[in-house]
């Protein structure tokens, strides 16, 4: 992970310096590109709060088929 994250600080702005020279800066798709890791974040923790609701779930019905 901390490889990848290296790469993509060292790759994003080398491509995305040559799209400046085509004005592509006031593009609507570098709003994805500027965005992407509040978005992912975002993602990440909706996925942890449904893995941890799920398990307290299961807990509880495990809980409660143990005591019958």
């Amino acid at each position: 992970m901390q490889l990848t994250s290296a790469a993509g600080m060292v790759l994003f702005p080398v491509l995305y310096s040559h799209l400046l020279q085509d004005c592509m800066h006031v593009s609507p798709y570098t709003l994805i590109f500027v965005f992407a890791g509040e978005v992912s974040g975002c993602i990440c923790v909706f996925a942890t709060q449904l893995i941890d609701l799920f398990e307290s779930l299961i807990d509880a019905l495990y809980v409660r088929l143990a005591e019958t």
